[in-house]
């Protein structure tokens, strides 16, 4: 009851105006800027991580700079990220960094990372992900050809960011964080990426597959089954029987074939389209000495047949993009300059309450320069202004008398 009250009485508060000149600048200080600096992230690194999650961090990084305050040792306070995140709130405040990123491993979740973000030097949400698939940066031929300081296009799509309230804050906690540094103008040299984050079901395609091939299965075993019984009707000797007999088991034996190869092929379905994000990285686990992410495979049937899975691409933008001036001619095609991963979310979040997060989406409202008469603005920027002066009687105008004159007349 005391913060239902506390609320109230803030409410009330902010909607009068202040009666001192200190209560004044407290409000002023409250409310909302128009031009928002840019926001520094803190990456850091917590005490349990494998150094494919270490190589993550740091491809984060790079497409993060130059807004980033990086720590990529262990530190032995932060064991467990969710239990001790004030410690990584005060560290945020100290460094002057709004955002937080970091990654951690356990036995059962090997692969981790948690994006969150502050308000006024308080924890706003955060969200934990668990890494699916990943490709490093360096393994793109062209990763080196982009400036990562420029400000990248930010591409979000999926209808899984919109199902409920805590996709849309993820939606928009991803783009906060991807988007890069806030600029009033740009040309067109400037942007060379485009990030695409999409959101898309894992088991469609699976399922799609496994559905035609089962159908199949089935129409090729009820004819085998109309044949044989076309057959038993048909022959009548004893001779024959035993034929049929014979035949029947041999269809059987092929039965037996059919489904055995069915479940090879849908087995081998499977596992290429589990493992699609998986074709390039034997060659990247070989160099790094490590095993593949298990996340998906520990996860249970009920979870995997309701899994969304959220990818991560990064494109290059080319000069040919904005030469197109006929209107049948195809763009050229986009081509990936990595990092590329996918993730999940997982349960261990919070979302910002919603009175919190409207004061932080508040902003001041923008107040319109009033036009001054007979005043212009020179080409370079000095203020002109036209006088306007009567036309002055010469016989009323005052000058100055010395004490001279005034001696002259008393003799006079």
């Amino acid at each position: 009851m005391d913060e239902l009250n506390k609320e109230e009485i803030v409410d009330n508060i902010n909607n009068e105006q202040a009666k001192t000149r200190k209560g004044h600048l407290i409000l002023k200080k409250r409310e909302g800027v128009y031009e928002e600096s840019s926001k520094y992230c803190l990456f850091i690194g917590s005490n349990k991580r494998s150094l494919i999650l270490k190589n993550f961090m740091y491809d984060i990084y790079s497409i993060y700079k130059p807004l980033t305050c990086y720590m990529p040792k262990a530190h032995s306070n932060l064991s467990n990220i969710i239990d001790k995140i004030d410690k990584l709130v005060d560290i945020c405040v100290h460094n002057n960094c709004s955002f937080f990123f970091s990654v951690f491993s356990t036995k059962k979740k090997p692969s981790r990372f948690i994006i969150g973000r502050l308000y006024n030097n308080k924890i706003l949400d955060y969200y934990v992900f668990s890494l699916i698939s990943y490709i490093p940066l360096k393994l793109f031929p062209l990763s080196k050809e982009i400036l990562y300081d420029t400000k990248p296009i930010v591409l979000i799509q999926g209808s899984y960011f919109e199902q409920n309230e805590t996709n849309r804050y993820v939606k928009n906690i991803l783009f906060d964080f991807f988007k890069h540094k806030n600029v009033d103008t740009f040309s067109k040299k400037s942007i060379q990426r485009l990030i695409v984050i999409s959101a898309y079901q894992k088991n469609n395609e699976i399922n799609a597959d496994l559905g035609k091939k089962v159908e199949a299965g089935k129409e090729n075993n009820d004819k085998n089954n109309d044949d044989d019984k076309n057959n038993d009707d048909d022959k009548n000797n004893d001779d024959d029987k035993n034929n049929d007999d014979n035949n029947k088991n041999n269809n059987n034996d092929d039965d037996d074939d059919v489904t055995l190869n069915f479940t090879e092929d849908a087995m081998s379905t499977t596992k290429e389209n589990l493992n699609d994000s998986f074709k390039n990285m034997d060659n990247i686990y070989n160099n790094l000495n490590t095993n593949k992410f298990n996340s998906y495979d520990k996860l249970k049937d009920k979870d995997k047949k309701n899994l969304y899975v959220i990818s991560f691409n990064q494109y290059l933008i080319t000069k040919e993009f904005f030469n197109i001036n006929k209107e049948n001619e195809q763009p050229p095609k986009l081509q990936e300059i990595g990092p590329r991963f996918e993730f999940t979310l997982e349960e261990n979040y919070k979302t910002p309450e919603y009175n919190l997060f409207q004061e932080a989406l508040r902003t001041v409202k923008k107040q319109e320069k009033t036009k001054i008469k007979n005043v212009h603005v020179d080409e370079f920027g000095h203020n002109i202004k036209k006088v306007y002066v009567q036309k002055q009687n010469f016989s009323k105008l005052h000058t100055k008398h010395t004490k001279f004159v005034k001696k002259n007349k008393f003799n006079t």
